[in-house]
């Protein structure tokens, strides 16, 4: 505990010098501009000083910082004076060509807490007759009312009929996971013609969490539960539900709630959980 005091005071001393030195250099500089308008001791950072690449992961660099690929790290300018040696000054502090840098650790990860709901984007159905994209439709005579915020999907806009066949259809959704996501769960309510047969993550079962939905009459009531903490990974995740019709109309009402602590990805090109996932790295 001592050494860890020790140390967040040797850092706070060197945040301290190198602050000292900025205002000196800069009041040093301000006085050379007054007197002789020679060339500036300090200047304003230079963007292209250091490389600067795209964060791996979740990382997100704090606002006034770029990442570095070469240090492994956030980086932000602190000053530029004139005749510094370039090197590693310590307590996350390096200098180079002149310039002093301070290593900046990424956001903290915000929590996952995704809600899900057929009829909005980001669904995807396979099978006879249908897909990629499944179609929203009004309920069919017999089916209960949408759980609440969702809509019933189909495979097309007649609700599969025609075909009207014997067939599986399989609806998928994708999420994403930060690395080093924590404590995840998945609940799934759901209602489907003429009932659902599997529901899996990541290819693993996700398992009734009540009573299991009857077939062939899994449209009616008020939604059949399944859940799992099990089967995460870090990236790209996949809900997959499995909907068996005997004949006639099809279709899925669904809602996905998923959370995890640390778990949501950065925003790049589209709202988390909609298939727009991180940019590839």
């Amino acid at each position: 505990m001592k050494a860890h005091i020790a140390r967040i005071a040797s850092i706070a001393a060197l945040t301290i010098s190198f602050l000292i030195l900025c205002a000196s250099a800069a009041t040093t500089t301000a006085k050379a501009s007054q007197q002789d308008q020679v060339a500036s001791r300090i200047s304003l950072p230079q963007q292209d000083t250091l490389p600067i690449s795209r964060p791996p992961g979740c990382c997100v660099c704090p606002e006034g910082s770029s990442y570095n690929a070469e240090r492994k790290s956030c980086i932000k300018s602190v000053c530029t004076v004139k005749g510094m040696p370039d090197g590693d000054k310590g307590g996350g502090f390096f200098a180079l060509h002149g310039t002093i840098f301070e290593n900046v650790a990424c956001l903290p990860v915000p929590d996952l807490n995704l809600t899900a709901a057929t009829g909005q984007p980001g669904w995807k159905v396979s099978g006879p007759g249908g897909g990629p994209t499944p179609v929203n439709v009004t309920p069919y005579s017999g089916w209960a009312g949408p759980l609440p915020s969702s809509s019933w999907i189909s495979i097309n806009s007649s609700r599969g009929f025609p075909p009207g066949i014997s067939a599986d259809y399989t609806y998928t959704f994708e999420f994403c996971l930060c690395e080093g996501f924590l404590r995840p769960l998945l609940v799934a309510k759901l209602l489907a013609d003429n009932c659902v047969t599997s529901v899996k993550l990541n290819g693993n079962a996700v398992p009734p969490s009540g009573p299991a939905m009857p077939c062939p009459r899994g449209f009616a009531g008020t939604g059949y539960s399944y859940s799992t903490s099990a089967g995460f990974q870090a990236g790209t995740n996949t809900v997959s539900i499995v909907v068996h019709n005997d004949d006639g109309p099809t279709g899925l009402d669904a809602i996905l709630q998923i959370t995890a602590k640390n778990g949501q990805c950065p925003r790049r090109g589209g709202p988390v959980g909609t298939n727009q996932l991180p940019d590839s790295r």
